[in-house]
């Protein structure tokens, strides 16, 4: 339960850093001075996603020190498992943040939809409890969110020691490059034909 609270919390900091900054840059005029001076909604993403994997590889590691080594977290599966899911956890959480700062003007309404869009997620993810014990329609819906394959495979690893050969597992890797993958797709959407 521990491993997928730091999924979690990581999850939700690199919502919320990787959303302000955008925000502040659109505020300050700093992105339309970019546009006119002919930088593309490629490249304006690519800085941020470059420059914020950096800060979600950093958070994650002080996360999974303090899990390890303060509170003393088990770990009966390969470690390179658990930091590799983190870390693609952690970048699909700043790939949301990405989508709110392009569709959202002001930073108030980017955190209140990022709590909106999060919580849920931490209810009907699996997060809090294992998705088996849901009903049948929840746990339909409960697969959509982002977390909770990977919250799945974060207990095969860590809790029962599987790697990437056993059929549990595999699905949280591909679901969160899948969720990387169409996070950042709508969020160059969004910037190429939002204006701001």
């Amino acid at each position: 339960m521990a491993s997928t609270f730091s999924m979690g919390i990581l999850y939700l900091t690199t919502i919320s850093m990787t959303s302000i900054p955008l925000i502040v840059d659109k505020k300050e005029g700093l992105y339309e001075r970019s546009v006119v001076s002919g930088v593309t909604s490629l490249e304006v993403l690519s800085s941020y996603i470059l420059t914020h994997v950096v800060f979600v590889a950093m958070q994650a590691s002080v996360i999974l020190t303090i899990a390890f080594e303060v509170f003393n977290m088990q770990n009966n599966g390969s470690i390179l498992l658990v930091i590799i899911l983190l870390l693609l956890q952690g970048i699909s959480g700043m790939s949301l943040g990405l989508l709110i700062s392009c569709m959202c003007n002001e930073g108030g309404f980017t955190v209140m939809l990022s709590t909106i869009l999060f919580f849920p997620g931490i209810a009907f993810g699996g997060m809090m409890w294992t998705i088996l014990s849901m009903p049948d329609y929840l746990h339909t819906i409960s697969v959509a969110f982002p977390h909770t394959l990977a919250t799945e495979s974060m207990r095969w690893i860590s809790l029962r020691g599987k790697d990437l050969s056993w059929h549990k597992v595999w699905p949280g890797f591909l679901a969160t490059i899948a969720w990387i993958m169409g996070l950042t797709i709508l969020s160059l959407i969004v910037m190429k034909f939002k204006r701001f």
